[in-house]
């Protein structure tokens, strides 16, 4: 049976003259024109308080009225123009100790881990199950069903039957 013969799903057809419409439509070629840095409008103080002034955009400038609006909208405090930008050395330092800070949360997330997986006590557990969520971990149900279904098959003994 040939493709003439058989009988084509109109979606799919749809689908395909749209892609063959839109191929050249400058919005999907990702072509982001020409580039202009960013207009500064003032300086800052350094988030980090190490006393260098950071360039503050007309970007940063509207986000910050943006937000001042939505947090007087609930009758709450603007923020602070001293607390947000950092300087370029600050960016920079911090960047460069992003690794170690990451490499620190994932272990002491591995060691509270492992502590869950042999704690025999539920009301340890919800500590545990509390230390992971502060440091970060991004799927804790599927953490913990993970843990049951171990303890299942390895036929564990504990005083309660589920994590809680």
């Amino acid at each position: 049976m040939s493709d003439d013969e058989r009988e084509r799903d109109p979606e799919v057809v749809e689908d395909e003259l749209l892609r063959w419409r839109t191929l050249r439509d400058p919005s999907r070629t990702g072509d982001p024109g020409p580039f202009q840095p960013a207009r500064i409008v003032d300086t800052v103080p350094c988030r980090s308080r190490c006393g260098t002034l950071a360039d503050w955009p007309q970007e940063a400038e509207d986000a910050l009225a943006m937000w001042d609006r939505k947090l007087a909208s609930d009758d709450e405090a603007g923020l602070d123009r001293t607390r947000i930008a950092f300087c370029d050395a600050c960016t920079k330092l911090g960047k460069g100790m992003q690794g170690d800070r990451n490499r620190k949360a994932v272990e002491a997330m591995r060691e509270a881990i492992v502590e869950l997986k042999s704690a025999g006590n539920p009301r340890g557990e919800k500590t545990l199950i509390a230390k992971i969520e502060r440091i970060g971990h991004p799927d804790i149900s599927g953490l913990l069903d993970a843990i049951e279904q171990s303890r299942k098959t390895t036929g564990k003994t504990r005083r309660s039957s589920e994590i809680l």
